[in-house]
């Protein structure tokens, strides 16, 4: 509070200048702006570049597909339920229906019952035991 008081009695106005130099802060500002004004031009004369190579080859420099790009599988699903349905149906047209495999040769698909039926009639049988399966094991 004191020092207060000492500034008011010599009537320091502003700032100090020895500290701030307001040319430098001026040059500062002036540089930054010039600077900027400078990387401005630049990209847009390779935005500019890099539009007259599209222009003349048709391709984008980058090698990307024009939009809409779709990126490479596995691709968001977005109606998952749909897709499972349809997939659910197309096994269980392969798995219940008769179709060719190869005609010429003779081969046909059948459906996944009638080939279990065929491979447990092909199934050696085992001998009954004589008083079936509850009978005294000695």
């Amino acid at each position: 509070m004191a020092d207060t008081a000492e500034h008011s009695k010599h009537q320091i106005v502003g700032h100090e200048h020895s500290e701030a130099d307001v040319r430098i802060i001026i040059e500062t500002v002036i540089g930054l702006i010039l600077s900027v004004a400078v990387v401005c031009l630049i990209v847009w004369g390779v935005f500019n570049v890099f539009k007259v190579q599209i222009d003349k080859s048709g391709t984008r420099v980058s090698g990307m597909a024009a939009p809409p790009f779709l990126p490479p599988p596995p691709r968001l699903e977005v109606q998952p339920f749909l897709e499972l349905r349809g997939l659910r149906a197309h096994e269980d047209d392969v798995l219940n229906h008769y179709r060719w495999v190869d005609q010429s040769k003779g081969i046909v698909h059948i459906p996944i019952e009638k080939a279990i039926d065929e491979v447990v009639g092909q199934l050696p049988q085992r001998p009954s035991a004589p008083g079936g399966q509850n009978a005294a094991r000695r």
